[in-house]
């Protein structure tokens, strides 16, 4: 998956003195890359300018957004592999968040975490406990049929139809909106403190004398507005056609 990186020294370049900006408005250069585990990005935009950019977009996020360019591009096991992938962190940015509502230390969440990372069953099982616990209620979760599916995807190799990466890609866009809408009304605080420490880690890999600038996209689950699975994937469309000719996605 590929990420425009805007140049905001070329827009700032393009004004005039009283603040305004010159008869074409602002320009806008841009660096595409490719999405990398950390959200420290740093590149050159076409007059040359260094970019150190610092990427706000969370991992489900990313991962989701990943998803809609494989089912739109028509690679279905990878469409369905990175759904799933993006409902597993999901899962995980909901307990760091519930566990800090409980003012667990962020240390002991971290160390805590290490014990499961690599177990994505009990990573659900613990999204599971937290969520009854907190709601006293079991949450929703993909049905079966669809569980299965992502289980013979990812484990067996099997090559889903259009409709089947689809119809995954929906449910879990379902369940990722529902979840963040509950994290944002009801641990809203608790949202803030996991946002900043996912700044963090790109924050540490900085040099002394980086001037980083925070940069974000209104990605499909990052806009937490409902609207039907279709008209999302319409958009990716879209935004992978701008990205093509060299244009930034919105903010």
């Amino acid at each position: 998956m590929e990420i425009v990186i805007p140049c905001t020294k070329c827009a700032l370049a393009t004004q005039v003195e009283g603040g305004g900006f010159g008869p074409d408005g602002v320009v806008l250069r841009s660096r595409t890359v490719l999405v990398q585990e950390h959200n420290l990005y740093r590149a050159a935009c076409p007059e040359g300018h260094q970019l150190v950019a610092i990427l706000d977009n969370l991992p489900f996020e990313l991962l989701f957004e990943s998803g809609l360019e494989a089912l739109v591009d028509g690679y279905l096991r990878e469409s369905v592999s990175s759904f799933a992938a993006a409902l597993e962190r999901l899962y995980e940015f909901s307990i760091r968040v519930q566990l800090t509502s409980e003012k667990i230390d962020l240390n002991d969440l971290e160390a805590m975490w290490k014990s499961v990372a690599a177990q994505s069953e009990r990573q659900l099982g613990m999204y599971i406990g937290i969520r009854t616990f907190k709601d006293g209620k079991q949450p929703a979760l993909l049905p079966q049929p669809l569980s299965k599916l992502r289980n013979s995807v990812i484990h067996k190799g099997y090559f889903p139809s259009s409709k089947e990466a689809s119809d995954f890609g929906e449910a879990v866009f379902k369940l990722i909106l529902d979840e963040v809408r509950r994290l944002d009304e009801g641990f809203k605080e608790a949202v803030g403190v996991q946002i900043c420490t996912h700044r963090e880690k790109a924050l540490r890999l900085l040099n002394k004398d980086d001037e980083p600038y925070f940069f974000g996209f209104g990605l499909a689950v990052a806009n937490r507005e409902d609207r039907p699975f279709s008209d999302v994937v319409i958009k990716a469309q879209r935004s992978m056609r701008r990205r093509c000719e060299g244009e930034a996605p919105p903010a």
